[in-house]
Parts: C-alpha cells; sequence; structure tokens
C-alpha cells in the first residue's frame, strides 16, 4: 500500500511538472509574437498572460517579468526549440566537433551562426528597444554578445593553429563582426538580401577571412 501511494504520489508530480513546463513554453511563445508585432515596451504581462491562456499571476509564478520572459524567448530562439541545452549539447555542435577538415568546420560553423541569426534577428530587435528602457535587458544583451564571442573562441579552437590565417584572437573577433546579428539585420532588412544569400556569403568569407591556404 505505502508502495502504491508513493507511486500515485510520483506520478502526481510529474504531471505537475509537465503542466508546468507546457505553461512556461506556451507564455515564452505568447510573448515572443507579442514582443515581435508590437514591440517589448508595448507588450504587458497581461497581454502576455492573455495570448498564453493563463492568468497574469501564473505568469508571475513562472517569470520574475519580462526582461526574464525575453530572455528566454532568445534562448529558444537560440537553440531552436525548448530544450534546456546549451548549444554545446547539440547535434550541430556535435558535427562540428567530428569534422576533420578545417575548411567544412568553418562552414558548418557559418551554417550554425546562420540558423541562430534567422531566428533569433527579430529577438534582437526586441532586445534594442528593451535594452533602451530595461537595464536588466541591457544587461542579458551583453551578456548575449560575450557569449557568443566565448563560443565563437570555442569554435574557433577546434582549428588547427597552423591554418589560422591570423592569431586566434583575431580570427575570433573577424568571425564575431562578419556574423553579427546587427550585420544580418542591414544585410537582409536593407540591403534585400536573402538568408541564403547572406548564409552561403558568411560560409565562404569566414573561410577566405580565417584561414590560409592549405
Amino acid at each position: 500500500m505505502t508502495d502504491r501511494r508513493s507511486y500515485d504520489a510520483t506520478r502526481r508530480r510529474e504531471r505537475a511538472e509537465e503542466q508546468k513546463r507546457q505553461t512556461r513554453e506556451r507564455v515564452v511563445d505568447a510573448a515572443r509574437r507579442l514582443f515581435l508585432e508590437q514591440g517589448y515596451v508595448a507588450t504587458t504581462i497581461t497581454a502576455i498572460a492573455q495570448e498564453a491562456g493563463v492568468s497574469a499571476q501564473t505568469v508571475y509564478l513562472s517569470f520574475s517579468g519580462k526582461a526574464e520572459i525575453l530572455h528566454r524567448v532568445a534562448d529558444v530562439a537560440i537553440g531552436g526549440d525548448h530544450e534546456e541545452l546549451t548549444i554545446f549539447q547539440r547535434t550541430t555542435w556535435q558535427q562540428l566537433e567530428s569534422e576533420a577538415d578545417p575548411a567544412r568546420q568553418v562552414r558548418l560553423l557559418a551554417d550554425l551562426m546562420a540558423a541562430i541569426a534567422e531566428r533569433m534577428a527579430p529577438v534582437w530587435q526586441a532586445y534594442r528597444e528593451a535594452a533602451a528602457t530595461d537595464p536588466r535587458a541591457a544587461a542579458d544583451m551583453a551578456a548575449l554578445l560575450k557569449g557568443r564571442h566565448e563560443s565563437l573562441t570555442r569554435a574557433l579552437r577546434l582549428l588547427p593553429e597552423e591554418r589560422l590565417r591570423l592569431p586566434l584572437a583575431e580570427c575570433v573577433d573577424s568571425f564575431w563582426t562578419i556574423s553579427s546579428l546587427d550585420g544580418y539585420l542591414l544585410l537582409t532588412g536593407h540591403r534585400g538580401w536573402s538568408h541564403e544569400q547572406w548564409r552561403d556569403w558568411l560560409r565562404e568569407t569566414a573561410v577566405v577571412q580565417l584561414l590560409s591556404p592549405s
């Protein structure tokens, strides 16, 4: 009897955790839609709650405020889904690590950055607006830039040092710049480039800038 009670209690906890997870995902998805449609400042917690089909109190039980929700929206955009995985735990990164050819490694990294840029660019525009009025969002935006630089450093360390055209730090700065979300938004938003055109440009430009001839 005790075992049955313990089993039932475990199942209840699992169901509660699953419901909590699904609620958080609905809130994040709703917030993304509203941030992109009407902007960060104009979007209220009440509006997010209504869009997600929950109460404002439920939103506050899951998140401290809009800045934390935007942070999670960015996490989902970077990862491509709601899984609680770092970029280093994902299949695309593992493919990058297992590739032996430096030029193919650089192109794989460019493909990864392009996929992230396509999902993250609209969120980055929301961050620009948020950072102007919300100190937490401004700090998160700076942390995202720093984290991107650190991830690229880790990625380019996979390349043979003798194949790098420049010292590692300069290679990282170069790739960090040409793959930036601001650059992506300029070319796709103001110059009419397609996502595919930007991705292909990044792939070939990165190979030329980072690698010396073999």
